[in-house]
């Protein structure tokens, strides 16, 4: 499991090329999670914090994250979206959900050590977010990057995280 981490946060940093070293990396991807979460900004951070909460060593959060972007684009659909969307504003923070709060804040501080696996569970975080996003505008049909075109968004946001 842990080669498999160390290989996709290599693969992520590469996705996202010099954003990935940006200092507001996991503001910007907290605001874009936020944007895209709309009315339900409990759900992903919700299954993060759990993860993130137990005393494993972070061994199912790994488990979790190498599983999801395992095969097919889902990594180079969220790293397109991230590098579509990089120019984003942070949002403020007091302004979401209690849960999303929780969340950024624990991951933030965890960064300090740990910082390649918060950009990961970050990164992740926003394709859940984006896969839910996806799933409620198709309405049954499934979305279609050449039909439907690149998710950007149309003005960044003027709050502040």
């Amino acid at each position: 499991m842990l080669g498999e981490m160390e290989e996709l946060d290599l693969n992520i940093q590469n996705a996202l090329r010099s954003f990935y070293d940006d200092p507001a990396f996991l503001e910007k991807l907290g605001a874009m999670a936020v944007s895209i979460a709309e009315d339900d900004q409990r759900y992903v951070p919700e299954q993060l914090l759990r993860l993130l909460d137990r005393n494993d060593q972070d061994v199912e959060l790994k488990r979790r994250i190498v599983e999801f972007f395992n095969g097919g684009s889902t990594l180079d659909d969220t790293a397109k979206f991230i590098l579509a969307n990089k120019e984003v504003r942070p949002v403020a923070l007091e302004q979401c959900a209690p849960v999303l709060q929780d969340f950024f804040l624990k991951l933030s501080e965890r960064a300090k050590e740990q910082s390649s696996l918060c950009k990961a569970v970050m990164f992740y975080g926003v394709a859940m977010a984006l896969y839910e996003w996806k799933d409620r505008r198709r309405g049954g049909v499934p979305y279609d990057d050449e039909l439907h075109g690149p998710i950007i968004f149309s003005t960044p946001s003027r709050k502040k995280l």
